[in-house]
């Protein structure tokens, strides 16, 4: 797996950010890295499987694995819980997986409209003689 993510700054002044803990932001911060950013897929068991940017599939033990050693199946279900109370993940579960859908995923994690390059406006020194 390779690429990066956003993280805005502002999520530490959200009150769901302030009301977490720390296990909870793990869970949430490791969902976001574990998202699709294009369509995939895939074939398991004779079965296509297919998800969207902000998606991804897992399991309970798989996600607390992803976590830490130090996390467990009950708190990962715990922090899911809470971020769908939030509004920030959607959870579908099947007998063999679950798929997690970040919810306004294109919003944060999307092209920006204006790019964040600052231009320097002051003639170098050859433009300067």
């Amino acid at each position: 797996m390779n690429g990066w993510i956003k993280l805005y700054r502002k999520i530490l002044d959200s009150d769901m950010y302030k009301s977490m803990t720390v296990r909870q932001r793990l869970v949430w911060i490791t969902c976001l890295l574990l998202a699709s950013h294009t369509e995939h897929v895939w074939e398991y068991k004779g079965e296509l499987y297919r998800v969207a940017p902000g998606e991804f599939v897992t399991s309970l033990q798989s996600l607390c694995k992803h976590c830490g050693p130090d996390m467990t199946i009950q708190s990962v279900r715990t922090a899911l819980k809470k971020l769908v109370a939030w509004g920030c993940i959607q959870v579908r579960s099947t007998k063999i997986n679950t798929v997690i859908n970040i919810v306004n995923w294109d919003k944060y994690q999307g092209e920006d409209e204006t790019p964040n390059i600052q231009t320097n406006k002051e003639p170098t020194k050859s433009q300067q003689r």
